[in-house]
């Protein structure tokens, strides 16, 4: 269950990608990187997915629907179908090939990811989440993500989300389910 914790272990080579965006204005007032509109109309099925299914069906429609960064959207449509032993690899990946989008969204960096190997297991959501800021986007208090087995791919996609212009509780929902809470 824990295996996505192992990311800590291989995440230290980081590749430089540049970052783009596509649709209309986000709230940073650029362009949106997600279909604002279908996101909206989309994240109703959340509420009807089981458990097991909420966080593939939140990943799937993130980097279908919000496809900028391509780069990390390519990287985590990867961790979709991936048996839980390889998860860790592909999301240590997404990592290495997205160090801006890990940058923007974990405000200490690469040192988080380090530290995350030091601590036990319970300590690393919160650790997470208080080491990059998470409280920021507002999806899950540091009881909920010390619980989140993806955390790492909400935390990546949480500024893209954040910087669309469909509504916070969309927002909110989709990365919430990213997490496997609903």
């Amino acid at each position: 269950m824990r295996v996505l914790w192992t990311v800590a272990l291989v995440a230290g080579l980081w590749a430089c990608k540049g970052q783009g965006g596509g649709g209309e204005g986000g709230e940073a007032g650029g362009p949106s990187p997600c279909d604002d509109g279908k996101l909206t109309e989309v994240a109703g099925a959340l509420d009807q997915a089981g458990p097991d299914q909420r966080a593939p069906l939140a990943l799937r429609m993130a980097t279908e629907l919000c496809p900028e960064p391509a780069g990390l959207a390519k990287s985590l449509q990867k961790l979709d179908a991936a048996p839980p032993d390889m998860r860790a690899m592909l999301m240590a990946r997404a990592v290495q090939e997205n160090p801006d989008a890990w940058a923007k969204a974990c405000r200490g960096g690469l040192k988080v990811l380090q530290t995350l190997a030091t601590v036990a297991p319970d300590r690393r959501g919160p650790l997470l989440w208080e080491r990059c800021d998470l409280a920021r986007f507002d999806f899950a208090t540091p009881a909920e993500a010390a619980k989140a087995d993806l955390l790492i791919p909400a935390v990546l996609y949480a500024p893209v989300l954040q910087a669309s212009k469909a509504p916070a509780a969309v927002k909110r929902k989709v990365l919430r389910a990213m997490v496997g809470l609903k």
